[in-house]
């Protein structure tokens, strides 16, 4: 009786990537990385994008200069000129914020998600605008507009319709869940 052998090499097909990180083959970052996030992605069912950066392969500032590289916007990375009409939350939940006359370009974006695959799909001719990262916008927004964030408890906001919930209300601790979206005030 013969037995064959059988290959000790994983077989591995070429994966095909999601727009929001194929680009990156262009700037020359590991396609076995590029790899490893549309894998993650599809088994946690978020993007490639979001994959790639909460596990850490790549920095965030890097990816998003790479990403307004592709689209031919702006990088803002330094302060930022917001201009009127700046809001909190607004302009972070949004990742948009409009900036004061004579900048680069009339807003800046923070894409997230799904929305870099559209922009990346999207028409070429468009102005585009400003591109940063979601952190450096949301460091930038709290040092612009400080009375509006409450110092109490950073990094533990709950936004909700009617308030920011840092977790405490009037009259006592937060009895609502912050999945219901609401405080108890």
């Amino acid at each position: 009786m013969s037995m064959q052998r059988l290959p000790t090499a994983p077989i591995s097909r070429p994966i095909s990537l999601p727009p929001e990180i194929a680009f990156l083959r262009a700037e020359g970052i590991d396609p076995r990385l590029l790899a490893r996030a549309a894998r993650d992605a599809a088994g946690a069912g978020t993007d490639a994008a979001t994959a790639l950066l909460n596990a850490g392969l790549m920095d965030e500032t890097a990816y998003y200069r790479a990403l307004a590289r592709r689209l031919g916007a702006p990088f803002l990375d330094g302060p930022i000129p917001f201009g009127p009409g700046l809001r909190f939350p607004d302009s972070l939940v949004a990742g948009l914020a409009p900036l004061a006359l004579g900048s680069v370009a009339p807003t800046v974006l923070a894409p997230r998600g799904r929305l870099i695959a559209e922009l990346l799909d999207g028409p070429s001719h468009v102005a585009m605008p400003a591109i940063t990262s979601p952190t450096h916008l949301r460091e930038a927004v709290f040092a612009a507009i400080p009375g509006a964030v409450s110092p109490r408890s950073p990094g533990r906001w709950r936004i909700t319709p009617r308030r920011i919930c840092d977790g405490t209300c009037p009259s006592g601790p937060c009895r609502t869940s912050p999945r219901a979206g609401g405080c108890c005030s």
